[in-house]
C-alpha cells in the first residue's frame, strides 16, 4: 500500500486536516472519475483506515485525540458504504451485512490484505465490477464482492495459502467461510438457494438442516423535498423547518439561535407524532443496511454538511401515516418502545400495531 508506520506517526493531523481528506475521497467516490480509478479509490481508502487504525492504537479510550480518529475511521467507512451502495442492491447488502464478525484491524497482515487488493484490482481490470469488504460496515462476507456484467453477485474469499485439497473441501473456519459465500452467491443471484450451511442462513448452532430461502428485490422510492427544503434554509440562515401533513423536518446548525420572527410548521397529530432524532455522528452508528447520507438527492455542499455533523436534523412522522386510518375514526398512540426499537402503537379500541425496528429506522435514518 506504499504506506509504512513511521511515515504515519510522523505525520501531524488535526480534525481540519482529517476532514479535507474525507472531503477529497468523497468527492472522488461521489464523481464520475470513480468508474475509472475504481480500484484506487478504494486502495486509497484501505491507506486511510489503516492509518486511523495505526494512529489511535495505544491512546487512553476516553482521550480526544482516540475520538477524534475513531470518528475518523466511522466517517470513511461510511464513504466505503457509498462506493458499494452504487453498485449493489438494498436487497444484496443487507443479505451481506448480517454477520456479526468485528472489525477487521487492517494493521496486521499486511500480506494478506495486499494479497486482496491484487485479486481486487486483476478483477477490476476486466471491467467488472468489485468492492473490497474491509472498506465498508455494510459488506461483513467475504473479502471482495463481485458484480458481474450481467448482474450475478459472487461473494470471494482470498486465501493466501496452499493446499493440497479443493478449498470446498477445506474445514473449520476457513471452510465455513467459503461455503457462506459459496450460498450467498447463488441466492443473491438467482434470488434462491438450497442447501444445509447453517451459518449462511443464520440459524443457531445445532440446526444444520435443509433449508430454502428465496429473495425478493423491491424497487424503493424516495421522496426528498422536505429535506431539500429545511436544510436549504439550514444552509443558508442556520435554522430551516418544513412539513406536510404528515411528516416535518427541523434542520440547524450547532449553536444558532433561530430568529425570533421565525414560523415553526405544526408537526402532524401533535402529542401522536414519532419524534425520530438523528443528530450529528449519530448517522455513523446508523445500521448498515441504510441508504447512506451521502447518498441522499441533495446538494453536495448540503450532503457534506450533515456529513461533518455541520447541520443536525430532527425528523417527525405521524403514528396514523405509519399504521393507517382507523375505519372507527379512532386514533394510534405509541404505547411502548422496546430495547430492540420496536414501537407498539395501540388505538382507543384496544389493537395494538407492532413497528419493527428496520421499519421505524428507515424514518430515523434515511428521513423516509
Amino acid at each position: 500500500m506504499g504506506t509504512n508506520g513511521s511515515f504515519i506517526m510522523d505525520r501531524m493531523t488535526n480534525t481540519d486536516e482529517l476532514r479535507a481528506e474525507r472531503e477529497e475521497i468523497l468527492g472522488r467516490v461521489l464523481g464520475p472519475s470513480s468508474w475509472v480509478d475504481f480500484a484506487d479509490v478504494q486502495i486509497e481508502l484501505l491507506r486511510m483506515l489503516r492509518e486511523a487504525q495505526v494512529r489511535r492504537r495505544g491512546l487512553p479510550r476516553k482521550s480526544t485525540e482516540y475520538a477524534m480518529w475513531k470518528l475518523h475511521e466511522s466517517k470513511l467507512r461510511l464513504i466505503g458504504d457509498t462506493l458499494a451502495w452504487q453498485v449493489l442492491d438494498r436487497h444484496t447488502i443487507r443479505n451481506l451485512a448480517k454477520s456479526e464478525a468485528p472489525t477487521v484491524a487492517l494493521t496486521e497482515n499486511q500480506g494478506d490484505l495486499d494479497f486482496v487488493i491484487s485479486i481486487a484490482r486483476q478483477i477490476i481490470d476486466t471491467g467488472t465490477f468489485a468492492i473490497i469488504c474491509d472498506i465498508t460496515r455494510s459488506l461483513k462476507v467475504g473479502d471482495i464482492v463481485v458484480r458481474m456484467p450481467g448482474g450475478e453477485i459472487e461473494v470471494v474469499e482470498c486465501k493466501n495459502f496452499r493446499s493440497k485439497k479443493s478449498l470446498t473441501s477445506v474445514g473449520g473456519r476457513v471452510g465455513r467461510q467459503i461455503r457462506r459465500g459459496k450460498w450467498l452467491s447463488e441466492y443473491l443471484t438467482r434470488g434462491i438457494a438450497v442447501g444445509t450451511n447453517a451459518e449462511a442462513l443464520h440459524l443457531p448452532k445445532g440446526m444444520e438442516t435443509e433449508q430454502m430461502a428465496v429473495g425478493v428485490d423491491v424497487e424503493e422510492e424516495y421522496d426528498w423535498s422536505l429535506l431539500t427544503d429545511a436544510v436549504g434554509q439550514a444552509f443558508a440562515t442556520g435554522f430551516g423547518a418544513a412539513a406536510n401533513n404528515h411528516s416535518f423536518v427541523f434542520a440547524t446548525r450547532p449553536g444558532v439561535t433561530p430568529p425570533t420572527d421565525v414560523v415553526f410548521p405544526e408537526p402532524p397529530d401533535p402529542g401522536q407524532s414519532a419524534l425520530l432524532v438523528s443528530i450529528g455522528r449519530d448517522f455513523f452508528e446508523m445500521p448498515a443496511i441504510h441508504r447512506p447520507i451521502t447518498l441522499w438527492e441533495l446538494p453536495l455542499e448540503h450532503v457534506l454538511s450533515i456529513f461533518e455533523g455541520d447541520i443536525s436534523l430532527a425528523h417527525g412522522v405521524s403514528v396514523q401515516e405509519f399504521c393507517g386510518a382507523c375505519p372507527d375514526g379512532s386514533e394510534w398512540e405509541i404505547h411502548s418502545i422496546d430495547p430492540s426499537g420496536s414501537m407498539h402503537c395501540r388505538r382507543s379500541g384496544g389493537e395494538d400495531i407492532v413497528l419493527t425496528s428496520n421499519f421505524v429506522n428507515r424514518s430515523r435514518y434515511e428521513f423516509q
